[in-house]
């Protein structure tokens, strides 16, 4: 029981200090103000820890940007937002650019373990229909070294996503 206990405890403190870069806004009509509040959050997080050395944050019209320098990596986070039918802006397309591979690549996994994003062609996938969210991997070389990973919102029913997603292999063929 005490081991437990003690297990517990070193989890929760695990949780309740780590960032989560890895979040994709582009689902569940994620505001621009829930995004803002939910990345400064994180970013106070990492000043608080010494993990975020430095970041940056701009706003043009309806776009959103992070710049964020990192301990282990640094990326550029891009997010824009379109009015919903009830006037809110909602997130639509997120993209975030890494300036490392092997950093891009950690985050790719991440995001494709975790998200269980399948292969619907090429650089596409589609994520579980819980999130309804494309991802889109642009590569910069034949070798595979991925640069740039970008998500945008799937309108489609539930009902019709999932079918689609169904459809597709479990194991990506790139």
């Amino acid at each position: 029981m005490r081991l437990l206990s003690v297990f517990l405890l070193l989890l929760s403190c695990l949780t309740c200090n780590g960032q989560n870069f890895g979040a994709i806004y582009t689902y569940n009509y994620w505001t621009a103000k829930q995004v803002q509040h939910n990345m400064d959050k994180q970013l106070e997080k990492g000043k608080k820890n010494g993990s975020v050395p430095s970041s940056l944050k701009s706003s043009n019209g309806d776009t959103l940007t992070y710049v964020v320098n990192h301990k282990v990596d640094a990326f550029t986070l891009k997010l824009t937002f379109q009015l919903n039918e009830f006037e809110e802006a909602y997130c639509d397309f997120q993209e975030f650019s890494f300036d490392c591979t092997p950093c891009s690549q950690k985050h790719l996994k991440g995001f494709m373990d975790y998200y269980r994003f399948r292969q619907k062609e090429g650089n596409v996938y589609l994520s579980k229909p819980s999130y309804k969210t494309e991802m889109t991997v642009i590569y910069k070389s034949d070798s595979k070294d991925c640069l740039t990973i970008i998500f945008r919102a799937v309108s489609l029913p539930k009902k019709e996503y999932k079918t689609i997603y169904k459809g597709l292999n479990k194991k990506p063929t790139g």
